[in-house]
This record gives structure tokens, sequence and C-alpha cells, in this order.
């Protein structure tokens, strides 16, 4: 703990080294951990460095006495995904593993970090289908990740600019308003004009997502989530060609309400909902079309069901 190493390329003790320093910013930590990381599910693609990284903090705190509140601990993951791993990333994967709960629907404001529980209203029962392209990566970093991050900030300080407003330090869409981005989106360069179509239709699904959870129409919940898949290849232009034919194929299979990547999209996994009696239908698809096309992948790709549960915890 006296002499934590820096950032290895490709090393997942990144995450408890960066952990570790980012308790020790708030205060000493007198005890370190001995353990052993366990999990049947894919690498990537999953929010696993957030998981790995969360796991860690809370054992760190457990073992130090120095309990935090899951608030405090969105931030750690940051400082640790910022500072240490070099992840220009926001505060999703943390706060949904940090407070979701199951049936609800976890609404995230990043503007002001106001988390609330959307309860569902009645709907028909439906799985979670999690295809993992066997593409992996140990971290984010060499992906095109950051650079998205850094056009959508010139993406927000020519709209501003374009507006005659103060030019501010750290520009975010979430400071520009929607009508803005319509008067003067046009202005911006093509790359730039998708990634903030991407930024504002998004966030009309979301508004539109929470009210149709509510209301239990799992159908047009679905039909958001594909086209927010199809706004992800198309605007964002993230993605890569084995995730972007599952995410294909699963989008014109019967018996799937929606479909999109999980994470950023450049490697790990594709998620869906679906329709509970159609598993087998559904896995065939997949099946029928992934091997041929990306037979690199053959041997490593994997299907898995499962359904939404509670938040991170120490048992």
């Amino acid at each position: 703990l006296d002499h934590i190493p820096p950032y290895t390329k490709g090393d997942w003790g990144n995450y408890i080294r960066g952990a570790a320093l980012a308790l020790q910013k708030d205060g000493p930590l007198a005890h370190g951990i001995v353990g052993v990381v366990d999990s049947e599910m894919p690498v990537g693609g999953l929010s696993s460095s957030a998981a790995v990284t969360i796991a860690y903090l809370l054992a760190l705190q457990t073992v130090n006495h120095m309990p935090r509140t899951p608030l405090e601990n969105v931030a750690l993951v940051t400082r640790t995904e910022h500072d240490y791993i070099g992840l220009n990333n926001g505060i999703l994967d943390q706060t949904s593993i940090l407070f979701s709960r199951p049936g609800a629907l976890t609404r995230i404001d990043c503007a002001d970090r106001a988390i609330t529980q959307v309860q569902q209203g009645d709907a028909p029962d439906c799985d979670l289908m999690i295809i993992y392209s066997g593409v992996t990566a140990s971290s984010l970093v060499g992906t095109g990740y950051n650079n998205r991050v850094a056009e959508c900030q010139e993406a927000a300080r020519l709209l501003l600019a374009y507006d005659d407003q103060p030019a501010v330090e750290d520009p975010r869409l979430r400071l520009v308003a929607p009508q803005l981005f319509e008067q003067h989106g046009e202005r911006l360069p093509e790359a730039l004009y998708k990634r903030a179509a991407h930024y504002f239709s998004e966030m009309e699904r979301v508004q539109e997502g929470v009210a149709v959870w509510q209301a239990g129409d799992m159908a047009r919940f679905g039909q958001l989530m594909t086209a927010s898949g199809a706004s992800s290849v198309y605007q964002y232009e993230c993605g890569s060609p084995p995730m972007i034919t599952l995410y294909q194929t699963l989008a014109d299979t019967p018996g799937v309400h929606g479909a999109r990547f999980s994470g950023a999209g450049f490697r790990g996994n594709c998620i869906a909902l679906i329709d509970p009696a159609a598993r087998a239908e559904v896995a065939q698809a997949i099946h029928a079309v992934y091997p041929s096309a990306h037979p690199e992948e053959a041997s490593r790709y994997s299907i898995h069901f499962c359904k939404p549960a509670g938040p991170a915890e120490v048992l």
C-alpha cells in the first residue's frame, strides 16, 4: 500500500491498485486484502471494470472500517478510472451496479446526480439475453471511447459558441439546450453533428423509455432499445463488425422486443429483451449467423439468459 506501482497495460491488477490509490486520497489504508475474483460471466462489455473496482472498494472499506455511501463510491470509481486507468468515462456503470433494484428501472440524471427507481407497470414477463461476442480487451483505453468523449465536448463547445454563449472550462452537451442543437447543429462538422445527434436523440429515448416502462409497454420499450442500438452504430459510430452482426441479427429476429450494445459497444456483449418463450429460436438465429460471419470468434462466443438483480454489497 505504500508503494503502489503505475498503470500496466493489459493487467487486471490495475483496478485493485487504482481503487487503493483512490481511497488513499481520503486517508491512509491500514490493511490490504487477499482475495480471489471468480465469475461465470464473460469478460468485457458488462461493466466488468466497474464491477471489480466496486468489489475492491467495498472490500478495502470493510477491512479498514471506512464505510462510504453508494454515491461516494460512484465518485471513487470515477476517480479510479480517470486518474489511474486513463478512461474518460461517466457514471452509468457504477451507478447501475450500486443503485439498481429488482423490477425497477434506474434513472440517472448525470447533471445533478439524482437517482430514482422507476417501478414497472403491469407487463408480460421478459428475459434479458446477453450474447458475448468473443471480442475482448482488458480496457476501453485503446478503443475509440476517449475520442468519442472528446468529440462530444468539441460539439458542445462549438454549439455554445455559435449561440454566442461564454466559453466554459469543461463543455458538455448537457449544457446545450436541444433547441440550440436544432438551430445550429448543421453548422457542425459531420462527425461532430453525428455525435450530438446521438446524444439528443438518446435523451428523447430515455424520457420516453421511462414513461413506457411505467406503463408496462415493453413492446415500445424494446423498440426504443433497438433505435438506441441503431443510433450507436450510425450516429455515434461505435461498435465493431462482430458486435454489429450480433445487433442486426437480434433486431431482425422474431421474439426479440429490443436489442443494443451493452457498454461502449466496441467489443464485449450485446443485450436483448426477449419473450421467454422464444429463447431457443433467438439462440438458434445467433448460431445460424454469427459463427459463419465471424469464424475467428466461433469458439469464444456464448449466450446467457438472466434476470435483473439488486446492487453490489458485502455479504
